[in-house]
């Protein structure tokens, strides 16, 4: 073998294996974007599925509707906050502590959601009441579970 024909293979493999390493840098870029993209479906998904259940139960009155709705990763508690609802009703937790403070700061939201890390985020999903005013529904198996009773121009949410 000559000593062009050495140095040739060589470059052809070091620009092999550039190739390679660009592929493989671009491919978990792409299912990392991919990811996100499917979690950010997935959470308009959730919020909106929660927006139309207390719409639609709000307007029939006495009508009680047990729901099932599937959750998103990360996400393990949601919180809701009633209309009557003051930030003295939120139990002084330091996981709750955003909620209390979006809420005596007279925020729109009512709907929270918590991860491990703390809130994710807050959102407002039209008028509802709750009993004792503030109310957090766990996951189970990545679903939540609770009750919507409607008021005529409101969803009562409640575990029964």
């Amino acid at each position: 073998m000559k000593k062009g024909m050495v140095q040739s293979q060589a470059i052809m493999y070091v620009l092999g294996m550039i190739i390679v390493a660009a592929i493989l840098i671009f491919g978990v870029k792409s299912i990392g974007s991919f990811k996100k993209q499917a979690d950010s479906v997935q959470m308009v998904k959730f919020k909106g599925t929660l927006l139309d259940s207390v719409s639609t139960i709000s307007t029939e009155y006495n009508s009680v509707e047990p729901v099932t709705v599937v959750g998103v990763p990360g996400i393990n508690e949601i919180c809701f906050i009633g209309g009557s609802g003051t930030a003295d009703l939120i139990p002084d937790d330091e996981k709750y502590f955003l909620i209390y403070d979006s809420v005596s700061s007279g925020a729109e939201e009512n709907t929270f959601l918590l991860s491990d890390k703390g809130l994710e985020e807050a959102f407002n999903i039209g008028k509802i009441e709750i009993d004792s005013g503030f109310l957090c529904v766990k996951s189970k198996s990545n679903k939540y579970e609770f009750v919507l009773t409607g008021l005529g121009d409101a969803a009562k949410i409640s575990l029964d």
